[in-house]
């Protein structure tokens, strides 16, 4: 018995070495900078929702936007909330574009472009996701046309920060439509306010982006949703949803390895579902929420290094399927000084808390820019992530440890003669040996290292 035994596994072991799989506990990659697989297409951005107080009240904040090179941000045209409004319509059936004006003014004075998401109706005074569709779509569709038409003419007429043209701005409709009744019918009551709305604005700007649904597409009912507004609407890009939590709930460890079947393996299948209801039409893919999870604005530890390497983790999935437009984390400022969807907070004292993702996100924009040629790489483990570009200010490779505890890898580069790598936060070098090098990565740490 115990001679059989040593058989199988001896079997079983030369097997696997003959399948060409490493077996041992340590992290293996491979880099080829002799191969690239592709450029950077994503561009990046963030929500700043209807928070006009934290963006527009202090300057401070629209500094650290360009620190992350945030080329697009969110604004919501909503109603009344918790937070204070943008809306431009007032009770009395008047419009005010004061507090929208500022918005936008403090957008383009960064050289961002406005993404605006019409995400409530005027007059729906809760914060509540998912509120009923408009009794009248036309009466909304009248909303909506009114606010763009004040945006094309105060972009021509340059009264506004910036020269600016609406042509180049997105314009999203509706946040979040998750509720049954807007699925009802034939065609579903999104898919006719949306058909409403749309040729609306295509009519002022008809270069502008104009698109929707921000639902997470990857759940089987959400799919459904999803193939009703590809074949009753006609739409520039799809704009959806994700949060860490999606899938299975609380594990911090499952959400930190489901990045790839988030960012990556779900959006080829989003691509191929956009391509077979809607063949040939070059509509965009456009990721307008995300975080590590839905409820962070509750739970304060989602703000330490936890979701600064979630983040990294899912920018380099992103980056790697090449059909991303556009990222939008959840968010730019934190509606609470001690937690919650930010990349910073402000204080009572009117200081700011900056965030482990401000820092992580300030230095991967900065290193994989728009337009790198990507490097082919290759790991044998889901607990690290890799992404090796190429650009005008060198080669660089982002590291990703994605555990609470230290991780080595052994990096081999192939199609390079470098000597060293350079940890480009702390300065420390690596000694590359035979095109081998030994990292060791702390505790979910984000690396940055300059091929030298």
């Amino acid at each position: 018995m115990i001679l059989f035994i040593i058989i199988v596994l001896g079997c079983l072991l030369s097997l696997t070495f003959f399948m060409g799989v490493r077996v041992d506990k340590q992290a293996n990659a491979t880099i080829d900078f002799g191969k690239s697989t592709g450029k950077i297409s994503i561009n990046y951005g963030a929500n700043e929702d209807d928070n006009w107080f934290g963006f527009v009240d202090y300057p401070e904040t629209r500094g650290f936007h360009e620190d992350v090179n945030s080329q697009y941000i969110r604004v919501w045209v909503s109603s009344q909330s918790y937070r204070e409004s943008t809306i431009p319509l007032l009770l009395d059936g008047s419009y005010d574009f004061t507090s929208l004006d500022s918005f936008i003014n403090a957008v383009l004075e960064i050289g961002a472009i406005p993404y605006m998401i019409f995400a409530h109706a005027p007059g729906t005074f809760d914060e509540g996701h998912a509120q009923p569709p408009p009794a009248n779509y036309t009466w909304f569709a009248d909303y909506v046309e009114t606010v763009v038409k004040h945006y094309k003419e105060t972009c021509e007429n340059n009264q506004l920060a910036k020269q600016c043209d609406v042509n180049e701005w997105y314009f999203e409709i509706w946040n979040e439509p998750s509720t049954n009744i807007w699925w009802e019918g034939t065609p579903p009551r999104y898919a006719k306010l949306f058909n409403t709305v749309y040729p609306r604005i295509k009519a002022l700007a008809p270069d502008a982006n104009v698109g929707g649904y921000t639902l997470v597409f990857f759940k089987s009912k959400n799919n459904e949703r999803l193939r009703k507004f590809l074949q009753y609407s006609d739409m520039d890009f799809v704009s959806v949803h994700h949060f860490g939590n999606a899938i299975n709930g609380d594990n911090d460890k499952e959400k930190m390895m489901e990045a790839k079947e988030l960012f990556y393996d779900s959006i080829l299948d989003l691509r191929a579902f956009i391509e077979r209801y809607k063949p040939n039409k070059a509509i965009k893919i456009i990721n307008s929420e995300y975080s590590s999870d839905s409820r962070a604005e509750y739970m304060p530890y989602l703000d330490e290094p936890f979701t600064a390497t979630w983040y990294a983790s899912a920018l380099t999935w992103e980056i790697k399927t090449q059909d991303i437009f556009l990222e939008m984390f959840y968010a730019g400022t934190s509606n609470f000084p001690d937690k919650g969807f930010g990349m910073w907070s402000i204080n009572n004292d009117d200081s700011f808390r900056m965030w482990p993702v401000y820092y992580m996100k300030k230095s991967f924009v900065k290193y994989n820019q728009y337009g790198s040629s990507i490097f082919d790489t290759a790991y044998n483990s889901d607990e690290i992530d890799i992404l090796a570009v190429q650009n005008n200010q060198g080669r660089f490779i982002t590291l990703i440890n994605k555990l609470d505890k230290k991780n080595t890898i052994a990096l081999t580069l192939q199609n390079t003669q470098a000597r060293e790598l350079m940890d480009l936060n702390n300065q420390e070098r690596y000694h590359v040996s035979e095109n081998i090098v030994q990292i060791t990565l702390e505790p979910y740490e984000v690396k940055f290292l300059q091929v030298t």
